[in-house]
């Protein structure tokens, strides 16, 4: 599959390794997914949206332990929900981020057979 960066002002040739670099780069210390999207795989929308619910359902964990914190001014009794959220978020974003790596090695892959 031919890679394809989306930005106009990129001086990158779209096929190049450096490129695939770039686009594993974003998917690994960017937005999970963002990498993948920039070099033409519409999966990293789903990767992207996968990372960003995980991250929505971890902040929202945190965030019912802090009011029920304010609220009562001790920890939670029984926070069992609350921490499955949380966990659950970490692990919503932890395969997100596994799948974007996936694909952002496949598309050095691709950039390296393209070289050759």
């Amino acid at each position: 599959m031919r890679m394809k960066i989306s930005w106009g002002f990129n001086s990158l040739p779209p096929d190049s390794p450096a490129a695939a670099r770039s686009c594993l780069t974003i998917n690994l210390l960017g937005l999970p997914g963002l990498g993948s999207w920039i070099g033409g795989r519409r999966v990293g929308l789903v990767q992207a949206a996968l990372a960003l619910a995980g991250l929505g359902l971890t902040f929202a964990s945190g965030i019912l332990i802090a009011a029920t914190w304010a609220r009562t001014g001790e920890m939670p009794v029984d926070p069992l929900f609350d921490l499955l959220l949380g966990c659950g978020g970490i692990l919503m974003f932890l395969m997100g981020w596994l799948w974007a790596l996936i694909t952002g090695l496949s598309l050095m892959r691709a950039a390296q057979r393209g070289k050759q």
